[in-house]
């Protein structure tokens, strides 16, 4: 029977049979308001109501699981193309595209913002070092003066005698001090250079922590679902608005400049190989470096999207063999796991990297 803490305002607004089957789920809501004094039900009693009146109009008006069957159609045989939860592979598909781009961005923002904070430090220290340089300098004639009362009649003649050697050799220019202006240039400069950029660097960092938190729940988001069977997923109508609202959250922006995505990209690859094999290694393009970049030590390191199948193989390789899982038919999963494992250790013999380091992570099931 139908939940009772609805009858009321079921009685109330004279709705019963056939046109409480017609009902949406939106209709269904309001319906619950009018009971009173009963409180309103949540998301689970209202999902569970909705999905029994559901089953209450007969097969023939539900969604049914239905998988692609015409072997002629390779984009769609053996893909899920319906299903009562909404998902079907298509979407999954585009779902995972999505997944591996926000994964790749946020990889790139976390090493761009080790970079600016590397930068930070650095800028501190270089001033931390020329301020002690400069005191160190400033006080040396008191060394070239002889030292201090307690010492001068033992050391001070020796120190003037030596002052004077130096000069001597100098041509008469006092260099220690030549020194300690340019020691004082420079740490002015440097200081100016840390408050010219300082307002950059703090922006730039405060819109990295905004995207990367956002990315996180995205990404949680994405992996909760995806690799979940599809009875346990979010309804894709629902999963869709919680998708959308983690976007909306995301800064418009993140002001990364061409060197730093091309150093960051690089630093994946030398310094983060897991990260660069699940989600950057299909994306690579060949003969990425130029001759002005070689010439200068150039890391650069071009990336392009994935044609035809090679998309497929990516998402493979970034899904960890759970994409396609849970909406492909067996055959036809154990087919295109076994195609991009072929691609992913060709791949690998092309880009001179070991079979094993690029398959370590894989399963073999």
């Amino acid at each position: 029977g139908i939940n009772a803490e609805y009858m009321g305002g079921a009685l109330a607004q004279n709705i019963s049979g056939a046109t409480l089957l017609q009902l949406s789920q939106e209709d269904l809501s309001e319906l619950a308001q009018q009971s009173q004094p009963q409180p309103k039900p949540g998301s689970i009693a209202m999902q569970s109501l909705y999905n029994h009146i559901q089953s209450l109009k007969g097969t023939s008006e539900v969604v049914q699981e239905r998988y692609g069957e015409d072997k002629a159609n390779p984009d769609t045989f053996g893909r899920l193309l319906e299903h009562p939860s909404g998902w079907t592979y298509e979407r999954e598909y585009q779902e995972w595209v999505d997944f591996l781009i926000v994964h790749n961005e946020n990889a790139v923002t976390m090493h761009v913002e080790s970079s600016v904070k590397a930068k930070q430090k650095a800028s501190q220290v270089a001033v931390l070092i020329l301020a002690s340089v400069a005191t160190l300098l400033a006080s040396s004639d008191f060394v070239k003066q002889g030292g201090s009362s307690e010492d001068s009649a033992s050391n001070g003649e020796s120190a003037r005698r030596l002052g004077e050697v130096i000069e001597g050799l100098a041509g008469g220019v006092d260099w220690l001090k030549v020194f300690a202006l340019f020691v004082n240039f420079c740490t002015t400069l440097v200081s100016g250079y840390i408050q010219i950029e300082s307002g950059k660097w703090k922006d730039q960092l405060t819109a990295i922590k905004q995207y990367q938190d956002a990315a996180s729940k995205l990404m949680d988001e994405y992996d909760d679902n995806l690799t979940a069977p599809l009875n346990d997923r979010l309804a894709y109508s629902e999963y869709q608005k919680k998708i959308k609202n983690y976007y909306a959250s995301m800064p418009e922006r993140v002001d990364i400049s061409p060197e730093e995505r091309n150093s960051a990209i690089a630093n994946i690859k030398a310094k983060d190989p897991s990260v660069w094999k699940r989600g950057f290694i299909f994306l690579q393009l060949k003969d990425s470096h130029s001759c002005w970049s070689n010439l200068t030590g150039g890391r650069r390191i071009a990336l392009g999207e994935p044609v035809g199948v090679a998309y497929d193989h990516a998402l493979m390789r970034f899904s960890g063999e759970d994409m396609g899982y849970h909406t492909t038919t067996a055959s036809v999963f154990l087919q295109f796991k076994k195609d991009s494992k072929e691609a992913l250790y060709k791949l690998a013999k092309d880009s001179g990297e070991t079979v094993t380091t690029a398959m370590d992570d894989s399963s073999d099931d």
